[in-house]
């Protein structure tokens, strides 16, 4: 998936606050200037290392805004992480 396609999405139907870490973005989609919902985005979590950067980039962000959930969009994996932060949902673009 084109990241650059989803922000574009996410601009144009939401409005979206980057937040950034480590070099990645979380994107925390906003109701009422208040961050509720945050959305990772990656290719696939296949790979053990892109796993381990997406799930801790994103509950790194959940920590921060005191949220106990969060998304990784991907373009075909499914599947729900418990982490520290919360629980994380793996959902096919």
């Amino acid at each position: 998936m084109n990241r650059c396609k989803f922000i574009m999405i996410l601009q144009r139907s939401f409005g979206f606050l980057p937040h950034s870490r480590l070099g990645h973005y979380n994107f925390a989609i906003p109701v009422h200037n208040r961050a509720k919902t945050l959305v990772q985005v990656c290719e696939s979590m296949a790979s053990p290392k892109t796993r381990k950067r997406e799930v801790a980039a994103l509950a790194e962000g959940m920590k921060d805004l005191k949220m106990t959930t969060g998304t990784i969009v991907t373009r075909n994996d499914e599947e729900q992480i418990d982490c520290d932060a919360g629980v994380i949902r793996v959902v096919p673009a």
